[in-house]
């Protein structure tokens, strides 16, 4: 069987956003979960309604996250992607944008782009 990405989720842009999918969308930080010492899982929500509408994801996709003022990192998306309503990232610390991910709280802003890579097709594998 060849996969292909012929139903793959592409990144998500808002109308009338100039920069398409380089601008980074706005997402807050709702909850945090210690997993590790060193790693934790984040849920985020869009700020904006049209974001969490259009965004659609499959298994093994990742997103960009941007740490204001320092930089962005390809963070995998761990969260089941039938919720819609909120993306789980799980992260463990291990360079500068990491690093300042993991010192926000709960309530602050994060940027999101994505979502980007081929995915895997669960579905394909039942049976």
């Amino acid at each position: 069987m060849i996969a292909t990405d012929d139903h793959r989720p592409g990144p998500v842009c808002l109308d009338g956003a100039s920069a398409g999918i380089w601008t980074p969308l706005p997402a807050r930080i709702v909850d945090v979960r210690q997993e590790t010492f060193n790693t934790k899982t984040y849920r985020l929500r869009f700020v904006d309604d049209e974001a969490r509408t259009k965004f659609r994801f499959q298994p093994g996709q990742f997103n960009m996250l941007y740490a204001p003022g320092v930089g962005e990192a390809a963070i995998s998306i761990s969260s089941d992607p039938d919720r819609t309503d909120e993306l789980d990232h799980t992260i463990r610390v291990a360079g500068s944008v990491t690093r300042a991910i993991e010192r926000l709280e709960i309530g602050a802003i994060v940027g999101v782009r994505g979502p980007f890579g081929a995915g895997w097709p669960v579905g394909d594998m039942e049976g």
